[in-house]
């Protein structure tokens, strides 16, 4: 739904009737693709249809080592 989808990167938000996990995998997900220049996005066919997660980093070129 919207509403997961929207709230989905939130600290703490969870849909687990169960009361398992803590809710802060994707936050913590999105907050180091983000600090690394990146993107992330969901895409769902619906509930119970599973869900894509798509991330795209930037591509850095490797820096060579300077030789002591």
């Amino acid at each position: 739904t919207q509403e997961v989808k929207e709230g989905l990167f939130d600290p703490f938000f969870t849909q687990r009737a169960d009361g398992t996990g803590t809710g802060l995998g994707m936050s913590i997900t999105h907050r180091i693709i983000k600090d690394h220049g990146g993107e992330i996005e969901v895409e769902s066919a619906g509930p119970g249809q599973g869900s894509t997660i798509f991330v795209e980093l930037p591509k850095k070129a490797r820096s060579q080592s300077k030789a002591a």
